[in-house]
Formats: C-alpha cells, sequence, structure tokens
C-alpha cells in the first residue's frame, strides 16, 4: 500500500512546453540586459553572468532536443545532416550565432509559435520598460551618436539601434500576439510606437521595415475584411519577392555596384551597404562552408577597423562567413517556410519584411533579432506543432521517480 502510495506522488507532471519556455525566457530576456549599457552586478562584470546563462540555456536546449522530444526517422535524417553542416560552419567561421539559432529551432519541435511570440512580446515589454527605468534613474548611461545633425538616443542601450531593434521587434510581436482582435487601436498603438522609435533612435533599417509593415497589415486586413480573392495571391507574390531579394543582395555583392549609375545611387540610400559587401567579397572570397575573416586590417601588430567599413547585409553575411551551401539551405528552407504559411498572412508578412531587413543588417539570422526563424520547425519536422496544435496543446510532460 505505502509503494502502491509512494509511487503515485512519485509522478512530477509539467507543461510540455515549459522547460523549453524557461530555456527562451532566461535567453531573450537576458539578451536585453546584456545589450544595455550595464556594466557590472554587485561588482561582478556583466559577461560573467552572460557566459553562466549561456551554459544554462545550452544545456537545457541539448536536455530538450535528447529527452523531451520525439523523431521519426525522417526527422532525424534531416536534423542530423543540417547539424552537420551548421557545426562545420560554424567551426571555420568561428561564428557562435547560427549554432545557437539552430539548437533553439531543433529544440522548438512542441512548441507553438503564437505562444512563443506571445512570451517574447511581455519578455520585451517587461526588458524595454526595466532598461529604460534604470536609465531614467541613473543607474545606467546611454550611448548618444550624431548622424547628419541629429542626435541619436539609445535611452540606455548599448546602441540607437539596438534600442530600435527591441522596439521593432516589440511591433512585430504586439501585432502577431493581437492579431485576430487586430483594430483600430491597435494599429494606433503600432504607429505610435514607430513614431517614437524613429524620432527617438533614426534608425534607417527599422524605420524602413516598419513602415512597410504597416502599409502591409493595412492592405492584408482589408483584404479580409473584403474577402477579396486577390488575398491568396499575396502569399505568392512575398515569398517570390523574398526569393528576389536573397538572390538580389548576393548578386550585387558579387558585382561593384558602383559601376552601374542607378545602382550605384540606391546603394547610397542604404549607406553603401552593397560597395562594402564586394569590398568584403573581393578580399576573403567564397567557400562551400565558411571560413573565418575579419573587416579588420593587421597594421603595425594591431587590429584596426577599416573606418567605414560595414558589413551590414545579411545575405552576404550567410553566404561569405558561413558558405555558399548554409547559404543555399536557408533560402530554400525559407521559401518553404513561406509556402508552408500561406494561409497565415501576417506570418508570411513578417518573414517578408525580415527579407527586407536582411537587406541592410547582417543580425537577419541570428535568433536575438528574428524570433519568427522558430517557425522553421515547421519545415524540419513532419509532425510538430505548428501542423497539430490543439493535439500538443494538453499533453504534459510526466517523470516517474
Amino acid at each position: 500500500m505505502w509503494g502502491k502510495n509512494l509511487k503515485s506522488y512519485s509522478n512530477i507532471s509539467m507543461p510540455q512546453n515549459l522547460w523549453y519556455d524557461i530555456a527562451f525566457i532566461m535567453w531573450f530576456g537576458g539578451e536585453l540586459i546584456f545589450k544595455s549599457t550595464l556594466e557590472t552586478i554587485n561588482d561582478i562584470p556583466l559577461s560573467y553572468y552572460e557566459e553562466r546563462v549561456t551554459y544554462i540555456v545550452t544545456f537545457m536546449l541539448i536536455f530538450q532536443v535528447f529527452f523531451l522530444q520525439k523523431y521519426t526517422k525522417r526527422d532525424i535524417f534531416i536534423i542530423t545532416g543540417i547539424t552537420v553542416i551548421v557545426l562545420l560552419a560554424t567551426y571555420n567561421s568561428g561564428a557562435q550565432y547560427l549554432a545557437a539559432a539552430w539548437l533553439f529551432i531543433m529544440a522548438s519541435k512542441n512548441c507553438h509559435l503564437k505562444n512563443m511570440t506571445k512570451i517574447a512580446f511581455w519578455v520585451l515589454t517587461l526588458g524595454i520598460l526595466l532598461v529604460l527605468t534604470m536609465y531614467k534613474v541613473g543607474i545606467i548611461t546611454e550611448t548618444i551618436v550624431y548622424r547628419h545633425g541629429m542626435i541619436r538616443h539609445s535611452f540606455g542601450f548599448s546602441h540607437p539601434n539596438q534600442l530600435a531593434l527591441r522596439i521593432f521587434q516589440w511591433i512585430l510581436c504586439f501585432s502577431y500576439t493581437y492579431w485576430e482582435n487586430f483594430g483600430i487601436f491597435h494599429f494606433s498603438v503600432v504607429c505610435i510606437v514607430g513614431y517614437w522609435m524613429h524620432s527617438v533612435t533614426d534608425s534607417q533599417t527599422a524605420t524602413v521595415c516598419a513602415v512597410a509593415f504597416i502599409i502591409m497589415t493595412i492592405i492584408i486586413k482589408r483584404l479580409e475584411k473584403r474577402k477579396d480573392k486577390y488575398i491568396a495571391y499575396v502569399g505568392v507574390m512575398l515569398r517570390i519577392g523574398s526569393v528576389i531579394i536573397g538572390v538580389l543582395s548576393v548578386g550585387l555583392t558579387y558585382i561593384d555596384v558602383r559601376t552601374v549609375p542607378l545602382l550605384s545611387i540606391i546603394d547610397r540610400i542604404i549607406s553603401n551597404r552593397f560597395f562594402w559587401t564586394h569590398k568584403v567579397y573581393k578580399r576573403v572570397g567564397n567557400s562551400l562552408l565558411g571560413k573565418k575573416f575579419s573587416i579588420g586590417a593587421v597594421m603595425n601588430g594591431m587590429i584596426q577597423i577599416r573606418r567605414g567599413m560595414y558589413f551590414d547585409n545579411g545575405y552576404a553575411n550567410l553566404w561569405l562567413r558561413f558558405g555558399i551551401i548554409v547559404l543555399i539551405c536557408f533560402l530554400t528552407g525559407y521559401y518553404i517556410l513561406m509556402k508552408k504559411s500561406a494561409n497565415n498572412k501576417l506570418l508570411t508578412v513578417i518573414l517578408f519584411i525580415y527579407s527586407i531587413y536582411g537587406i541592410m543588417e547582417a543580425g537577419f539570422v541570428q535568433l536575438t533579432h528574428n524570433i519568427f526563424l522558430l517557425a522553421l520547425a515547421q519545415v524540419i519536422y513532419s509532425d510538430n506543432a505548428y501542423l497539430n496544435e490543439q493535439k500538443r496543446e494538453n499533453r504534459k510532460i510526466v517523470f516517474r521517480m
């Protein structure tokens, strides 16, 4: 009798996604603090805490992959192949953020994007308010940057672009969380927050993407309300447009845009992104699975970053740093994801907006910039929470002790 009762009390159950959710909150919330101007906590450098969080989250994700998920033979074949490619590219390039993104995606089989976006929305809300509060009360300082005579504020974040990134993410997550009931009030909130972001940070990328997002969501909502037949073609146009953006980014990196007057003018508008990516390409060349390089030059034994040398195109960064194989795999997976998400018009719009984002930011494939990459689990797994949300919603993990 006692043995039977002891056995029944030894079963510990928890929601299936709780383990992953905790890991995500620790990592994403930590990223907000680690990208602020805060330098120490209790006189201990912030890098110490960042390193510990990385170790803990990595362990939790590996545990999730090996012990809390089930796989088909197809799943094992795909994730093994991609893991080998990612690890080789990570080793060759020396950059770890691709492997980090892949580990989160691989561990997200049982997670639905709607829930993860809602979590990200609240983490962003609380995290941004925390950093702004620490700045206002004088705990941390801000980074001020001048451009064309305009002051760009960071309000406690490490750079104005970091503040702009978080506000832009907040807009997307807010919209995705409340899309089913999205109305005039929600559009007003998005427009007001977007205007504040632009006026404070003067971030070119975030402003362009936020404006494009607002315009496209208005179009989508109007088409949905009118039940217009043309809405079916929106997804097709956006995914084709996404591919075109990726291919053009690679092509314009390969050539010298200064030799074509029209392209040169366009490139100057976006701060000479393709001019500098072409410079990097000529310097480091091509590779199948990545190579390690720096945009700095060794001069008199010291590393000096070339003045004005930027490497901010996400597609070129993926190609030159991680190799042509990784670029092809990513573009293929991204296209398939957009095709599978055809009925989710807002997700299709967001993925397309991030394609535009990739023209001007190397962080395009970094999960800290783009949490919607988690949706790639839809491409990898034959049975996943995206395809079977209701079935997994009430499932629990039971540990028998």
